[in-house]
């Protein structure tokens, strides 16, 4: 396997979402690493992905969660229009804390749908600091030609917040 740096996004201001475009398909699958920071004051802030800006309903999910002192686990029971992204600390975490995760992407340039595996931690020294691992799908039958990762309504990711895409071939 050979990992290939498509593109880093590193952001410069607060923005509401990251973008790449323009993903070569000579490659089999691909993996993107995110480590972000939110301006929201509550504890938990999940980003969400789309795939060649598809918002119907195509994306299924399954996931387990530890908070510290709990986990849970959670299905979707119909399909969403997004993936779960990263889990960004907020800004109430400990200070210069930014998440670790890590989206495998399988077969991106198949007709068929894709297979996505994630692991993400958000950062925090305090006795609840989240971790997930979750399975997901995204039911379209083209490749995947862009990638957006956006936050829930008024809430921007802070600066210094950087997304990397690789492609593996």
């Amino acid at each position: 396997m050979a990992y290939e740096l498509i593109e880093t996004i590193e952001l410069a201001s607060a923005a509401s979402s990251i973008e790449f475009t323009s993903i070569p398909q000579d490659g089999v699958d691909l993996l993107l690493v995110v480590s972000g920071r939110s301006d929201k004051a509550t504890p938990v802030s999940d980003l969400l992905i789309r795939f060649n800006a598809d918002s119907t309903n195509s994306y299924d999910r399954v996931q387990l969660v530890g908070s510290g002192t709990a986990v849970s686990t959670f299905k979707t029971s119909s399909s969403e229009p997004y993936l779960i992204g990263p889990r960004l600390p907020a800004a109430t975490s400990t200070a210069n804390t930014f998440s670790n995760d890590q989206i495998y992407i399988s077969n991106y340039t198949s007709s068929s749908a894709k297979s996505i595996s994630q692991d993400k931690v958000s950062e925090d020294n305090a006795t609840t600091a989240y971790q997930a691992i979750l399975a997901q799908s995204w039911s379209g039958s083209v490749g995947i030609t862009s990638i957006t990762i956006e936050t829930f309504g008024v809430e921007q990711m802070v600066a210094d917040t950087t997304a990397s895409l690789y492609k593996i071939s």
